[in-house]
């Protein structure tokens, strides 16, 4: 966050959103504690906005995207069959972060039913309510301008305005290799690379942090991109 405040200092004053695209749960060991700092500098910085005594915050205002993994999570919630492909892409250390037992994820991993149930439900008792409103209130996509913000992509054969829930969350070879345009430059996550996609028709920005370590963000200004990087 550091490097984004010092970027938008160093620029001319305006207003600026930051978008978030989404899978900040999984396959990293505090998932909890990432969606509480997420909450948290919303919530503090709306705050800071409303005080008079306070001096002004940087001018930011917050947009959180959905990933798949967000996904995968509110469906375990209602549906704790999709647990067996959840806990083999992530779901274990979510659910570690949040406290629950480490004997019942394991027994639901590899015995499915009743454990998924009992994990599920355990899961619901130690959830927190800002926790879950903020899953809840993800927005799939976002447009701006010549831009679209979106976790994993597009189908390029359906209209923007028309796309699936499924797609949005999880297509990738369809839409990373398509070789037109889209109606509009797609920012995106999900497939990742060690270094950003910066292409006329889309930017990818996952550059692989849960091993590489390296988290990027893009700024955008009119026709202008620059890249930020952990």
């Amino acid at each position: 966050m550091s490097l984004i405040e010092d970027d938008n200092s160093s620029r001319d004053a305006a207003r600026t959103t930051l978008i978030f695209l989404g899978d900040y749960v999984d396959r990293g060991p505090d998932s909890k504690g990432v969606v509480e700092w997420l909450i948290n500098v919303r919530r503090q910085r709306n705050l800071l906005a409303r005080d008079r005594f306070s001096p002004p915050p940087p001018p930011f205002s917050f947009l959180f995207l959905k990933g798949n993994h967000e996904h995968l999570l509110l469906t375990f919630l209602t549906d704790p069959a999709i647990g067996r492909f959840w806990l083999r892409h992530g779901g274990v250390e979510t659910l570690l972060s949040y406290g629950v037992d480490n004997d019942v994820i394991e027994r639901a991993a590899f015995q499915g039913e009743p454990w998924l149930t009992q994990a599920s439900e355990a899961f619901q008792a130690l959830l927190p309510n800002d926790h879950l409103r903020f899953y809840r209130g993800l927005e799939l996509c976002y447009r701006s301008g010549d831009y679209l913000f979106v976790h994993a992509g597009v189908n390029p054969k359906v209209p923007l305005n028309n796309q699936s829930e499924k797609d949005l969350l999880w297509i990738r070879d369809g839409f990373v290799n398509w070789p037109d345009d889209f109606a509009a430059v797609i920012v995106h996550g999900h497939t990742p690379g060690f270094t950003p996609v910066d292409l006329p028709t889309r930017i990818g920005i996952d550059t692989y942090a849960v091993d590489s370590g390296r988290l990027t963000a893009l700024g955008l200004e009119g026709y202008r991109r620059w890249f930020l990087s952990t």
